[in-house]
């Protein structure tokens, strides 16, 4: 299987938790991301790489939940989905 043909296509805003997975796996630098009624495992290629997965993955989903609105001097408005 090629990396440029991925099987699975994961919505941010449909991520509900992503954290580590060392132990609950036993694999070092594996960590997990909850999609609704699915979990996907990932393994980085050293800690370091994990550990950057895990926040730029969390900063996304964050993002995709949060709005600032300039004329609230960065004041958050949060919302839900329906």
């Amino acid at each position: 299987m090629s990396r440029d043909s991925p099987t699975e296509v994961i919505p941010i805003n449909n991520c509900c938790t992503v954290k580590s997975a060392d132990d609950e796996l036993n694999q070092k630098n594996s960590f997990k991301v909850l999609v609704s009624d699915r979990t996907f495992y990932f393994i980085g290629v050293d800690n370091s790489d994990k550990e950057s997965w895990i926040g730029a993955l969390g900063k996304a989903m964050i993002k995709s939940s949060v709005l600032i609105d300039d004329n609230l001097d960065g004041a958050y408005m949060w919302w839900t989905r329906s």
